[in-house]
């Protein structure tokens, strides 16, 4: 049960680093290249 709940736990808080990892990758991306890229290339993930 213990070992359970410490892999949900682990699990959990993966899930919730890799969900900031991608927020601040697409903030980065906002921030810096879609100026850049906007005018040639405009991907639909990021509008």
């Amino acid at each position: 049960m213990r070992f359970n709940l410490t892999n949900t736990m682990v699990s959990v808080h993966a899930t919730y680093f890799s969900l900031l990892i991608l927020i601040s990758i697409q903030f980065i991306y906002r921030r810096f290249f879609f100026p850049f890229f906007q005018k040639k290339l405009v991907s639909p993930l990021f509008i």
